[in-house]
């Protein structure tokens, strides 16, 4: 649309696309809080999964392998649950690998 033609169509019209405007940066605001939203919720479940494994005494074992995570990963990833080799695993195969041995879910512990 040229600048002429809004001119012509006049003020009510400019004004109803920059509302269009404010709205379609409104939703887009919204879905990126909704993101970050989403990301720190997992974040903490994955720490209080990890509070859980200190009170358990299994924290720094993969759940996976039982094998030590290694004090490197764990200063990366203070709430790490598995060894890097176990998480490239899980990765490869999504998480039915997890379901076969009984996680439901980040934090839970293998049967």
């Amino acid at each position: 649309m040229t600048k002429e033609l809004l001119w012509k169509r006049g003020p009510a019209h400019i004004k109803k696309l920059v509302g269009r405007l404010d709205e379609m940066t409104g939703a887009i605001g919204y879905e990126v809080a909704l993101r970050k939203l989403n990301y720190r919720c997992a974040l903490l479940l994955r720490i209080r999964a990890a509070l859980r494994r200190i009170e358990a005494q299994s924290y720094g074992t993969c759940q996976l392998c039982t094998g030590d995570i290694g004090l490197r990963r764990l200063a990366t990833l203070p709430w790490a649950a598995f060894c890097a080799k176990c998480r490239r695993d899980v990765d490869a195969q999504d998480w039915s690998a997890l379901s076969s041995l009984g996680i439901k879910s980040i934090g839970s512990t293998p049967r």
